[in-house]
């Protein structure tokens, strides 16, 4: 299914990643699909609704 990454920057940098499904944005840690293609979420639950929604349309 997917698996957790840690967001490596300097604490200077200002680069914001956000959750592909609902936008929160993530600091830290993030949960990482990568079938079909490569997205990130803010946890399991994003990731599972998003796979959800996928198999609905």
């Amino acid at each position: 299914m997917g698996h957790w990454e840690e967001i490596e920057k300097p604490w200077y940098e200002v680069k914001i990643v956000n959750c592909s499904l609902c936008g929160r944005m993530i600091a830290r840690r993030l949960w990482v699909v990568e079938e079909p293609e490569r997205r990130v979420f803010c946890g399991e639950k994003c990731a599972q609704l998003a796979e959800r929604r996928e198999g609905e349309a």
